[in-house]
């Protein structure tokens, strides 16, 4: 496994994280399934604890994964080694059994889930807490100043130990660097979601911040696994998804295989190296619902990275969704 710092924080974490949105489960909200289908406990453990023994150190994980329960797998998982590992939750998002999800980052809500984070992680301070703005109304930006103002003094306290944001698009991004000294910035970053290469990325390296992209498979889409036939199961969230979207991403990555180094064995392979090729991005965190694709997905922290030539042309394709 290799190791990178994360931004300006001074932490070497490892390149690769593990991330624990499908270790949480799946719960009926609002008529709609949240989340991805169970996962049984001890295989979740396993998961992390595997993650763990291969060199992954950085956990990423939200107060409304499996409403909790990922926090309190984690909790199980590293008991007894919570100073090795660096664990990142999310705080913002309050399920609404009426209209889906609510956002709220009042100081009164970020000190009370970060109590209760505590307690699920068998913890007394996070390494890195970080606003779920997917949640958030576009107007929250009104507030955010006073949230951030809440998270420096956790800061102060030792409750925390950086502060950061998840964002929903880069565009936030540059705007929170702009106005807030800031630690880390979470943002989607994949074959497809290639955004934050273009502005996000040269400001964030310029000023220090710690990178973390999340969701390299694009929520699995990207790893070849799935087509027009493909089904979930009826807790998944992915369950909703048309054949059109399953079809259409099926066959851009046929047409993107030509422009792929011939020794490339996987989707997987590429998705993970295309992320880890940025030399802004600190930890990709991917998702695993068993020990084999951890041991797969680490596997390709080896210090291969992508040429500028391929980075290049993988930048250039379009993908038709």
């Amino acid at each position: 496994m290799k190791y990178r710092s994360l931004g300006k924080t001074g932490v070497q974490v490892s390149e690769l994280g593990i991330g624990t949105w499908q270790l949480g489960g799946s719960f009926l909200l609002a008529g709609s399934w949240s989340g991805y289908a169970p996962i049984e406990e001890e295989e979740a453990i396993a998961i992390l604890r595997q993650a763990y023994n291969l060199g992954v150190n950085f956990i990423d994980t939200s107060d409304i994964y499996g409403l909790g329960r990922a926090e309190r797998l984690i909790a199980r998982a590293f008991q007894g080694n919570r100073e090795k590992v660096f664990i990142c939750t999310k705080v913002g998002g309050i399920p609404d059994g009426v209209t889906g999800w609510e956002g709220d980052i009042s100081p009164s809500h970020l000190q009370s889930a970060l109590f209760r984070s505590f307690k699920r992680l068998n913890t007394d301070y996070i390494d890195f807490y970080l606003i779920q703005a997917v949640f958030l109304p576009s107007q929250y930006w009104a507030s955010l100043e006073e949230a951030v103002q809440t998270l420096l003094s956790f800061r102060s306290r030792g409750w925390i130990r950086f502060w950061g944001v998840s964002l929903e698009k880069p565009e936030e991004g540059i705007e929170i660097i702009n106005r807030y000294p800031v630690d880390v910035l979470q943002v989607r970053f994949n074959l497809y979601s290639q955004e934050p290469c273009v502005e996000f990325f040269p400001l964030a390296k310029k000023a220090g911040v710690g990178i973390i992209a999340r969701s390299p498979f694009l929520y699995g889409l990207l790893t070849g696994k799935y087509h027009a036939k493909s089904r979930f199961p009826r807790e998944d969230w992915r369950n909703a998804w048309s054949k059109e979207i399953l079809a259409k991403v099926h066959h851009s990555l046929k047409a993107l295989k030509p422009l792929l180094e011939k020794d490339m064995k996987s989707y997987v392979e590429v998705a993970l190296r295309f992320c880890l090729s940025s030399d802004a991005v600190s930890t990709v965190v991917f998702g695993a619902s068993s020990v084999s694709q951890v041991m797969q997905n680490c596997s390709f922290s080896d210090g291969q990275y992508f040429s500028s030539a391929l980075l290049q042309r993988l930048h250039e394709f379009k993908f038709p969704i």
